[in-house]
């Protein structure tokens, strides 16, 4: 039976959650230096990406044979050795000094010649990464150097069942939504509320019509959208609305009713306030 080739998406998928475990174990560390003094975290930001590196280094390559993100999807190098796990901890180690270097221009010499290893492993890993998008092998520039190749883990404890069961789930779900966010905002809840109100035979709503047109102050609010009306007009109540919100109220309901007074112009009125 023939070994089944590591997809390119599971071997980027491995990349990105290996930085996102990063991440937090380093979020985790920075809280319990947080109470320190806050010059320690600028002078040994390094040291202290270093241990993080270094710890999950520890647990994933040199115990498991594989990064924690390469474990998640089942798959390790087969062919790791205690040579090749030293050499991936002399790169971590190198990657601290590059890293130390940026901050530290003491030493001319060794900054320049930091800067020049820093640019080269840099223009190899492009070059690394365009090579893993043609033939689909080796995205990490380590990889290629130690000639580490991914694979399937074979045990059957290891392997992932897979199913579509929870996929099927969550389009329904997301489809269910998507008509909500369709059909909801084309509801009169307006005009439902005023339906309700009316079945209880103890409303009363105001018929008499204003006689004076409603002022307006500084600290006014429109009924509907609760803001200061823009282009104010009324419908011969005592409040005031934003145009928009009226106009567009008594289009959808032809017996649309004031919020706050309950006041209903049959003739559907709005004028300006002047």
């Amino acid at each position: 039976m023939s070994e089944v080739p590591v997809l390119r998406v599971n071997q980027m998928n491995a990349i990105y959650f290996d930085n996102e475990i990063y991440k937090l174990f380093l979020e985790h560390m920075q809280a319990c230096w947080k109470h320190l003094q806050p010059n320690y975290t600028i002078l040994f930001g390094n040291e202290l990406n270093l241990v993080v590196k270094g710890t999950i280094l520890w647990y994933s390559i040199w115990k498991c044979n594989s990064t924690f993100g390469q474990k998640l999807l089942c798959m390790s190098y087969p062919g790791m050795t205690r040579i090749k796990k030293i050499f991936i901890s002399i790169g971590l180690f190198m990657e601290y000094l590059m890293e130390k270097s940026q901050t530290s221009t003491d030493n001319t010499f060794l900054y320049i010649n930091m800067v020049l290893l820093r640019n080269i492993i840099y223009f190899c890993r492009f070059v690394n990464i365009s090579i893993f998008l043609r033939n689909g092998l080796k995205p990490r520039l380590m990889e290629r150097i130690l000639c580490l190749n991914l694979s399937y883990n074979t045990s059957k404890s290891m392997q992932r069942q897979y199913t579509s069961q929870y996929t099927t789930r969550e389009l329904l779900w997301d489809s269910f939504i998507e008509i909500l966010v369709y059909i909801l905002p084309l509801i009169n809840y307006h005009k439902i509320k005023r339906s309700v109100r009316h079945l209880n035979p103890f409303y009363k709503k105001l018929l008499v019509a204003n006689t004076k047109a409603p002022l307006l102050t500084a600290n006014m609010k429109c009924p509907h959208c609760n803001g200061f009306p823009v282009l104010p007009h009324h419908m011969n109540c005592m409040h005031v609305f934003c145009y928009t919100c009226l106009k567009g109220n008594q289009m959808a309901d032809t017996k649309y009713e004031c919020p706050i007074c309950h006041y209903c112009s049959e003739s559907n009125v709005c004028e300006k306030v002047t």
